[in-house]
């Protein structure tokens, strides 16, 4: 197990580990590292996965729609692709497709989709427990079909109904698609102007 410091720009997913925990460095869309546990101060312990068999980043692709379901596989949309909104709260559906390759196949994967402004600050919902940011969280596993061949990528359709939420009229909001705690996909949308307030 190689130990030295680690340079360059990447991407961690997840917290800092300590002894017995590991996380993944990710440089772009590849997986380059995973570290084991924290070493002395200033380096750490990396294992380094085989040449060739660095895993990729899922590809996936959201997009907005009046309201979306899944059947027999496939993803069926009403007024799909829409990037404007309201100015009155109402219920609209996130919808995309999932690739997912070979190696990522019969293995638990985590799923996230979230909602901020644009200045990065989370849309917030009550809740009985107080505010919370909306934030929808799930698991997924694709299996691999009898005779598909190896090296295929398989798409999964998504669609997620989502209630009206007290978004601010006049202002723009990013849904983010994470998975396994990577960003893959985002999408924006702006809530329209409400009507002009009348003069006493």
């Amino acid at each position: 197990m190689p130990r030295g410091y680690l340079t360059g720009r990447y991407d961690v997913t997840g917290p800092t580990p300590t002894h017995g925990e590991s996380i993944l460095v990710r440089d772009r869309d590849q997986v380059i590292a995973r570290i084991e546990r924290v070493a002395p101060p200033g380096t750490l312990d990396v294992v380094e996965p085989p040449a060739g068999q660095r895993s990729r980043l899922m590809r996936a692709k959201i997009f907005l729609a009046d309201s979306a379901e899944i059947r027999e596989g496939l993803l069926f949309l009403l007024a799909g692709g829409w990037s404007e909104v309201g100015p009155s709260p109402q219920p609209f559906a996130i919808a995309g497709l999932i690739e997912v390759e070979w190696d990522e196949t019969n293995a638990r994967h985590a799923l996230e989709l979230t909602i901020e402004n644009e200045d990065g600050a989370p849309l917030v919902v009550p809740t009985p427990t107080g505010d919370q940011p909306v934030r929808v969280a799930s698991e997924f596993e694709v299996g691999r079909p009898a005779g598909s061949a190896r090296g295929s990528s398989f798409n999964m359709a998504l669609a997620v109904p989502i209630i009206p939420l007290p978004w601010t009229p006049g202002c723009r909001y990013v849904v983010r698609l994470r998975i396994d705690g990577a960003d893959v996909d985002q999408v924006r949308f702006a809530v329209r102007q409400g009507p002009p307030s009348p003069q006493r």
